[in-house]
Formats: C-alpha cells, sequence, structure tokens
C-alpha cells in the first residue's frame, strides 16, 4: 500500500496552471465532447471504428505539412 503518492502533486499542479491559463482568458474546445471529431462520435459511439482512430498513424501528421 502506499500512502502517499506522487500524482496527488501533478494534479496540483495541472490545476494550477489550468486556473491561472483561464485567468488569462484560455479556452478549451467546445466541440471535444459533440463536435465532428469528438469524443462520443469518435470513441463512445456504437458505430466506433479503431481505422477511424489510428488508421492513418505515422502516414501523414499535421505538423509536417506546415514545415515542407
Amino acid at each position: 500500500m502506499i500512502k502517499y503518492n506522487c500524482w496527488s502533486g501533478w494534479i496540483a499542479q495541472l490545476a494550477t496552471v489550468a486556473a491561472m491559463a483561464a485567468g488569462r482568458g484560455f479556452t478549451g474546445d467546445t466541440t471535444i465532447l459533440d463536435g465532428e471529431w469528438g469524443f462520443w462520435k469518435i470513441y463512445g459511439s456504437p458505430f466506433f471504428k479503431v481505422d477511424n482512430l489510428i488508421g492513418g498513424l505515422g502516414k501523414s501528421m499535421a505538423c509536417s505539412r506546415g514545415l515542407v
């Protein structure tokens, strides 16, 4: 049994950074759950296909398009 683990420190740090970012006007993605590529459509739906999630993994990356 571990009485104190390292997760509590990370959670506190992430919560602090999130609160500071929100205070400066940063916002999150409003379509994360129900947008075109939201959680429900990609993973939670009964029509979920693994290929939609990892089909093109390693073949095309958005960051490499802007550098070429």
